[in-house]
């Protein structure tokens, strides 16, 4: 008790209101800056720093980061940037329907390898971390991307395609 009346305030473990917890209270500021430097720096180094510097906050505090790198891996024109948001959702593993969206859709479709890459990591990262609750990648919503092929058993030879010719021994 002594030591809780001399610091002022315990931790609350984010499950207070956002607005009691003096952790969340002294972070903010540190978010909306690495937010605004994602989302309006000119130099693509700057944005992927801050893509890099959003990871280390928690999602259930700041949902605001997490959202932020959602948009910048949909809308970034720098591959490496989008690159550094979806290997930072991937780590933050978010349960937020924004980011399942934005994550999903760059798994598929990015122009960048590497960001498809991390994009995919991420939405197997996120459907591992979900609460059962989940309304996205909960019981019954099976996550994006994470369908696994059939097994054929080796002793069945594989169809092969009249129309192909083998190619001959080099």
């Amino acid at each position: 008790m002594l030591l809780v009346s001399s610091v002022g305030v315990l931790p609350c473990g984010h499950d207070q209101v956002r607005a009691e917890c003096t952790v969340c209270a002294e972070e903010t500021s540190a978010v909306h800056e690495q937010i605004t430097r994602l989302e309006s720096c000119s130099g693509w180094m700057a944005r992927r720093k801050a893509a890099r510097a959003l990871r280390k906050f928690d999602w259930k505090c700041h949902p605001e980061a997490a959202e932020a790198l959602a948009g910048a891996l949909l809308n970034d024109d720098c591959g490496l940037v989008r690159q550094e948001a979806a290997e930072s959702l991937s780590r933050m593993r978010p349960c937020l329907a924004v980011v399942h969206e934005a994550v999903a859709r760059a798994a598929k479709c990015d122009a960048s390898f590497l960001t498809r890459c991390w994009a995919k990591k991420a939405l197997k990262s996120l459907g591992k971390a979900c609460a059962d609750t989940c309304s996205i990648c909960g019981p019954g919503n099976p996550v994006e991307g994470d369908e696994s092929l059939p097994l054929v058993p080796r002793s069945t030879p594989l169809p092969m395609d009249p129309a192909v010719e083998p190619l001959p021994p080099a």
